[in-house]
This record gives C-alpha cells, sequence and structure tokens, in this order.
C-alpha cells in the first residue's frame, strides 16, 4: 500500500493537469471557432466594401463624363402650351417631370428645395426675367449605385434643356451600398409660347 501512496500526488497532478487541458479545450474550442466566424464575416464585409468602392468609382466616373458633354446645341428649352402661364405652373410641369423620373428609378427623396431666378444665371442676367423662367431644384437622395446611375442618365436624355448644378455622392456610413446625394438640377422654360429657339443658336 505504501508502495502505491508515493504514486499519489504524481497520479493527481495528472489528474489536474489532464482536467484543466480538457477545461481549457472547452473554453478554447468555441472562442477559436467564433474567431473563424467573425474571421469570416469581415472577409465579406471587405469584399461588399470592395465592389461598392469599385461601382462608386464608376458613377464617379459617369457623373464626369455627364459634366463634360454638352447638351445645349441638341436640346430646346421647355415651351409651355399656353400662354400668360404664371411661374408656378411653369416650374410644377418642370418639377414633376423630374420626381417622376426619380420615382421611376426607385430613388428615395429626403427632401427638395427650390429657388427662382438665380441671380449667377446668363438667363436670368441676360434674358431677362420677362422671356425666361429659371429655378434651381435642391434635392437629398437616398438610392443605391444602379439606381442613382439610371436616374442621371435619364435626365441627361430628358427631352428639355437643364443644367447639373451640384451632384455630391457620400456612402451611408453603416452600409456603403446605399448612396446619399446632395443633388441640384437648374431648369429652365420660356415664359411665352412664341417663337420656339434653340439653345445652340
Amino acid at each position: 500500500m505504501e508502495n502505491y501512496q508515493k504514486y499519489l500526488p504524481a497520479a493527481i497532478a495528472a489528474i489536474l493537469i489532464l482536467g484543466a487541458v480538457f477545461g481549457s479545450y472547452n473554453t478554447l474550442a468555441p472562442l477559436y471557432e467564433k474567431k473563424v466566424q467573425i474571421v469570416d464575416e469581415y472577409d465579406n464585409v471587405q469584399a461588399k466594401l470592395k465592389k461598392a468602392e469599385e461601382s462608386l468609382a464608376v458613377v464617379n466616373q459617369k457623373l464626369k463624363l455627364l459634366k463634360n458633354v454638352s447638351t445645349e446645341a441638341s436640346k430646346k428649352i421647355y415651351y409651355p402650351s399656353e400662354a400668360d402661364i404664371d411661374n408656378e405652373s411653369l416650374f410644377f410641369t418642370l418639377y414633376t417631370d423630374v420626381i417622376d423620373i426619380a420615382k421611376q428609378n426607385n430613388i428615395k427623396i429626403r427632401s427638395i428645395d427650390y429657388k427662382y431666378y438665380p441671380n449667377d444665371d446668363k438667363f436670368v442676367t441676360e434674358g431677362g426675367k420677362e422671356n425666361y423662367f429659371v429655378c434651381d431644384l435642391d434635392m437629398k437622395l437616398i438610392s443605391n449605385y444602379k439606381e442613382l446611375r439610371s436616374f442621371l442618365e435619364t435626365l441627361f436624355q430628358y427631352a428639355y434643356y437643364l443644367k447639373f448644378n451640384r451632384i455630391h455622392i457620400e456612402p451611408y456610413a453603416t452600409d456603403k451600398r446605399i448612396l446619399l446625394t446632395d443633388f441640384s438640377v437648374r431648369l429652365y422654360s420660356h415664359t411665352d409660347i412664341e417663337k420656339p429657339i434653340d439653345i445652340g443658336q
């Protein structure tokens, strides 16, 4: 019996060590699995972020092209269908077109503001308010990349002359696939129905 007793401390130590190892395994195994899951999620988020950044670069490139291409030679200023129409009616016609284009492209509008006769426009300073109605339409938009691109391309193809004042894009902080856009477009119309004139003339 005494022969076995001298091995007892070693056996107890071995049991304690095995218990510690087993306990550590049970503790560390779930942590390791969690780490693997977090790494996978991080890689997925990074891949989505890279794709979003690439899409944003494409949108910005298209915006540069839009700004650099002149539409003045091929577009006409909108003419009202009735003479002596008031500014509110002229604005509503053009405003409705822009809003409809936004809706058709699933653009969400956060806010809208407008300003009649901006004093930095040549149609206001040179043409005179009696001949032209001019209005800046300022909008804050929510969309994804595809929707914004389609919206801008549709506006660019709009039958009547308009001017892009400002297009500022920021990805949403918690989801880079969503864009917050500060957008301003200038709308033009004749104030009567006589003698349509091309912009290029």
